[in-house]
């Protein structure tokens, strides 16, 4: 993993800002941030931490966005950098590419193949496929939109392979409207300079661990004073705990008693099937590495660091 670096200009022009590409998680609507995670980045408290998707995202960018330009016959591109909005010192957009003479926008993505299940289909030629794509990358659009005044964007998602596909999507003045007043709402709360700049709740979400994990960095030695409130979130912690396990054990017992009414056959028409698995056969790994006479100098040329994380533990004693 390494970090993305931005330009000390751009990072300025972003700072404080709610961009395109951070709306849908202010809004709630992002596979991959939360509110949390992207008010550290929009107040500069974070890096953006570049995988291996993003990599080939940003390497991919200029051919991507050229085929399709040149597929949809438009005249030419410009990368127009991170724009402002006059009037609007909270938003701020950095498209892809724009396609002046058209009015058209693009956004390009490099996905995985896993991602196509979000995707509802391939479009079709000359239709608007807003309904097509995640909420996120629409809204992603149409901030774009937002902030060029074009009416129309495409939105570019290739998952590796021939698998190239253009969604052709249009403004959606509603969506539109109801975007700018909650994302508005967000910002005067949490990031507005004369405002009470607090910090978003935090939810159960992956990405709020991870940005926790990375913000507050290393502990010190010293624990706080422990206050009723933090007494009771615990004791809730426990009872949850306490309730998964009732609940994974009723589960398996209802999956044994119809594994018993199933007996010997295939499974129980309309409701469930219990057929015999072969699984694949699993490599040893470890004893493949150790049938070396060298495998220690193997293994430790192959070790990875994971890096330091912090782990959340009750003590026990909570009831």
């Amino acid at each position: 993993m390494k970090t993305t670096t931005l330009s000390a200009e751009d990072r300025k022009k972003r700072l404080n800002r709610i961009t395109a590409s951070t709306v849908a998680a202010v809004l709630g609507y992002s596979q991959w941030e939360t509110p949390f995670s992207a008010w550290l980045d929009i107040t500069g408290q974070s890096e953006r931490e570049e995988n291996m998707d993003m990599a080939l995202g940003i390497a991919l960018e200029p051919v991507l966005i050229r085929y399709a330009v040149e597929s949809l016959d438009y005249t030419d591109h410009i990368q127009p950098g991170t724009m402002l909005l006059t009037g609007f010192p909270w938003m701020a957009a950095t498209p892809d590419a724009l396609c002046p003479k058209e009015k058209v926008g693009v956004e390009v993505k490099n996905r995985n193949d896993h991602m196509r299940q979000f995707f509802k289909g391939s479009p079709e030629d000359a239709e608007f496929g807003n309904d097509l794509i995640p909420v996120a990358d629409n809204m992603q659009c149409q901030w774009g939109m937002l902030a060029t005044g074009y009416d129309e964007w495409v939105f570019c998602v290739y998952f590796g392979g021939r698998d190239f596909r253009i969604y052709r999507i249009r403004r959606d003045v509603d969506l539109l409207g109801a975007m700018i007043e909650a994302a508005h709402d967000w910002w005067k709360q949490h990031v507005d300079p004369d405002g009470p700049r607090e910090m978003p709740e935090v939810d159960g979400r992956e990405p709020t661990r991870k940005a926790l994990t990375k913000h507050f960095g290393s502990p010190d030695k010293d624990k706080i004073a422990a206050t009723e409130g933090h007494r009771e979130k615990a004791r809730r912690i426990r009872e949850l705990d306490n309730r998964v396990k009732e609940y994974t054990e009723e589960r398996a017992r209802l999956v044994n008693t119809l594994a018993v009414d199933i007996g010997p056959h295939i499974g129980i028409e309309g409701v469930c099937s219990y057929p015999l698995v072969t699984p694949k056969p699993s490599t040893d790994w470890k004893g493949l590495a150790q049938s070396f006479s060298d495998w220690p100098k193997r293994e430790a040329q192959h070790k990875k660091d994971r890096g330091a994380y912090r782990r959340f533990q009750l003590l026990k004693g909570v009831e």
